[in-house]
């Protein structure tokens, strides 16, 4: 063989094992490349599977730790005033400090309070001797007024005397005419036609017919009066509604002033002339006063009611007028109707003696009886007339006095006040000018200073300790309904006193705010130390929840809220970890803490935290448990 062949030999020999080398070498490609793309994945899988934090529920009581500031204020405040006017050597407390009874707070100058005490001394003689004067005068005035009286009495009865005579005289005489009269007619003789008689009649039936007229006038303007009147009522009603609807948006007409003013003020150059705020205030006013009077107008309710309203009152106060003047049509009918009859039952008469007629004397006596009635009818209108104006004569005499009330009164005050004054004035100066606390107490307010003078209302306000003091502060609805009268709270005030346990004297919603309630509570008057200020707490426990997690584990999304709950789920992969999204219900929760209920597991795990946004199904890694728990590794 030669070196060819066993060349080609040991070529094919190496041949075949390289072949089975490139398989083994292909092998190992494989399964290193395999290797590179499981790792990938692995990256891959940790970069987009969250990673998170869980915690599982506890059974407790949620704490609430109710906090807030408040403010202290006395039960009773006193008042320390003096006599105005007075000038002030000292002031001897300061607002904040505690004050014994009878310590020193004022010391007035001695010198000016006498001069004061002088002075008011003097102006009270100088009151005594005026009403002295005046009562003296007044007794000579009602001395002569009672003259007056009588003689004006005397004189109205002589007055009515003569007047009754003259009446009396003239019936006397139309008696006469009229009994001469009758005795003519009875003793016979032809009649003829008086057109005197006639005339009368028809006269009188003219009269009466007038006067109907002019009472049926006077009812006409009495209705039109009473008409007017109800309309002028009506108008001052729509008036004093909008007045009274103008106060009650005062607030609003303010606001939309200010909005106008400042709005001008913005657009306004230097050059430009702008409306005062008092003349936008007048323009808005009227513009709401305008819109209020058209809304009650255009209403048929409210001028319903402004219409029967004011029908009703003048009504009442014409109720006399009207009746009155319907008397009177109704008695011009009357009187009217028996003149027609009269004439008419003459031109009977007349009718069924046309061949009659009264003679001479008669007509004569007639008319004398018509002239004598005539003077009769004047002498009692004159009687009526001497008594009308004699009547007012002693209306006006016995008219209630003109009383000025006012300066009687002012007088009397006048005096009083000046009586209290030097009493004031005696007391301080009996005291030596000092004014002192009337009961241990705190200073809440001092208004005067040295060199002033005293003031004529308070000059220091203290609270008085013996009465106590009330705390009040004002908390969220929220904790107000963990809290009721009676039960304890803690009290700071200021920096070193603390009162522990003190109960609540009253929970009371806020006037201010419907999302707020007042805590008050009774400082007992032992406390001595005291400031304007206070802060108080309390804990109170919720009854035992058996599912609370911390609050990170609850989320929301505005209509409720869930949580995400750790659960696992075979796969391909294994045992995966994946979290579900349960809606809960929360039962209470403070600060750290809510009380949850929904369907999970009483030992159900929760996620705490994430470091990536979760949906339902996702799959997560836990991060603070073992490996045993995590899931797609």
């Amino acid at each position: 063989m030669n070196f060819k062949e066993i060349k080609d030999f040991k070529f094919d020999k190496d041949k075949k094992t390289s072949l089975q080398i490139k398989a083994v070498k292909g092998l190992a490609v494989f399964l290193v490349l395999m290797f590179l793309l499981t790792v990938i994945s692995r990256a891959a899988d940790s970069l987009t599977i969250a990673k998170v934090n869980v915690t599982s529920s506890s059974s407790m009581a949620i704490q609430h730790k109710i906090e807030a500031d408040g403010l202290i204020a006395s039960n009773k405040d006193i008042a320390i005033s003096a006599a105005p006017g007075v000038r002030i050597a000292s002031v001897e407390v300061q607002e904040g400090h505690l004050v014994k009874k009878d310590d020193l707070m004022i010391l007035l100058d001695m010198d000016d309070l006498q001069k004061k005490l002088l002075e008011a001394q003097k102006a009270l003689k100088i009151l005594e001797a005026t009403a002295s004067d005046k009562a003296a005068n007044d007794a000579i005035a009602a001395r002569e007024e009672q003259k007056t009286r009588n003689r004006a009495y005397e004189d109205y009865d002589q007055t009515m005397r003569d007047a009754a005579d003259a009446v009396r005289s003239a019936k006397k005489a139309m008696n006469d005419a009229l009994a001469a009269y009758n005795a003519a007619q009875k003793s016979g003789g032809e009649t003829t036609d008086d057109s005197t008689v006639r005339d009368q009649l028809e006269k009188a039936k003219n009269e009466k017919s007038a006067l109907l007229d002019s009472a049926r006038k006077e009812l006409d303007a009495v209705e039109k009066d009473i008409e007017a009147k109800k309309e002028e009522l009506v108008e001052q009603y729509v008036i004093e509604e909008v007045n009274t609807l103008i106060s009650n948006n005062a607030g609003k007409i303010n606001s939309e002033t200010d909005s106008r003013y400042n709005a001008m003020a913005e657009t306004a150059d230097e050059t430009s002339e702008t409306q005062s705020w008092d003349e936008i205030h007048l323009q808005v006013e009227d513009e709401f006063r305008q819109q209020y009077e058209a809304d009650i107008r255009n209403s048929s309710i409210d001028m319903n009611r402004l219409t029967i309203k004011a029908s009703d009152e003048i009504d009442k106060q014409y109720e006399k007028t009207l009746k009155n003047a319907e008397q009177a049509v109704a008695d011009a009918e009357s009187t009217l109707l028996e003149a027609e009859t009269a004439l008419s039952a003459y031109d009977d008469e007349q009718a069924a003696a046309a061949a009659n007629s009264k003679d001479a004397q008669l007509a004569e006596l007639y008319s004398a009886y018509e002239e004598k009635k005539a003077a009769y009818e004047e002498s009692v209108k004159a009687y009526n007339d001497t008594q009308k104006t004699a009547d007012r004569g002693l209306q006006d005499l016995d008219s209630t006095p003109t009383v000025d009330t006012v300066t009687d009164l002012t007088a009397e005050d006048e005096k009083g006040l000046k009586e209290l004054e030097v009493k004031e004035y005696q007391e301080l100066v009996e005291a030596e000018g000092k004014i002192k606390a009337p009961s241990d107490g705190l200073v809440t307010k001092v208004v005067v200073s040295a060199g002033e003078t005293t003031p004529e209302d308070t000059a220091i306000r203290i609270s008085d300790q013996s009465a106590g003091y009330r705390f009040t502060a004002a908390i969220d609805k929220d904790d107000a309904k963990y809290l009721k009268a009676g039960d304890k709270i803690s009290l700071v005030i200021g920096n070193d006193v603390t009162i522990d346990n003190l109960p609540i004297t009253k929970l009371e919603a806020s006037s201010e705010s419907k999302d707020s309630f007042n805590v008050i509570a009774d400082i007992p008057s032992k406390v001595t130390k005291i400031s304007n200020f206070a802060t108080m707490s309390v804990v109170r426990e919720s009854e035992r929840y058996y599912t609370c997690v911390p609050l990170n584990v609850l989320h929301s999304d505005c209509n409720s809220f869930y949580v995400y709950a750790v659960t696992s789920k075979e796969s391909v992969l294994g045992n995966e970890t994946t979290v579900k999204k349960v809606e809960v219900q929360i039962l209470d929760k403070n600060a750290e803490y809510a009380a949850i209920d929904g369907y999970f597991d009483w030992d159900q795990q929760f996620i705490l935290s994430s470091n990536k946004s979760l949906n339902d199904g996702d799959r997560v890694r836990i991060q603070n448990a073992s490996s045993e728990q995590e899931g797609g590794e």
